[in-house]
């Protein structure tokens, strides 16, 4: 029992760090990239995150003032193969909206045009696939 919650919790500490670093790191990786891998060109923060990207844990060296940041990034980058970093999730892609969910025409060719007050560009989809008229407030089939 007191096993799970602690995986659990793991867990949730794990994927609480990749959401607070996941930017700055692919921020970084991108940088280096465009460096072609030259390291003594990067700041201090996108060595870091480098650093954070393949051990997953935050740098010993604080600073670079005597190149052990540095020296540290170089020492990660060869030691490990690659990211320890989850792959960024991906939401799948929204199927197009359609008239009354009933396989019909696309949202932009069923309703253009509000068919109660017959004003333009005010009807929307709701969170359950029907649609609404902002003017008019009804919801419409």
């Amino acid at each position: 029992q007191l096993g799970g919650r602690r995986r659990r919790q793991e867990a949730g500490d794990d994927r609480q760090f990749w959401a607070n670093n996941r930017e700055s790191v692919l921020a970084a990786e991108a940088v280096l990239v465009e460096q072609e891998g030259n390291l003594s060109n990067l700041l201090v923060g996108q060595l870091k995150s480098i650093v954070i990207s393949f051990t997953g844990h935050l740098p010993k060296a604080k600073n670079n003032n005597d190149g052990a940041l540095l020296e540290e990034t170089r020492a990660v980058i060869l030691t490990q193969a690659t990211t320890t970093m989850s792959p960024t999730p991906v939401a799948p892609p929204a199927p197009a909206p359609t008239a009354a969910g009933s396989g019909g025409p696309p949202f932009e060719e069923a309703f253009k045009v509000c068919p109660g007050c017959e004003v333009e560009g005010m009807v929307t989809p709701d969170q359950h696939g029907k649609y609404w008229c902002a003017s008019c407030e009804q919801n419409l089939e």
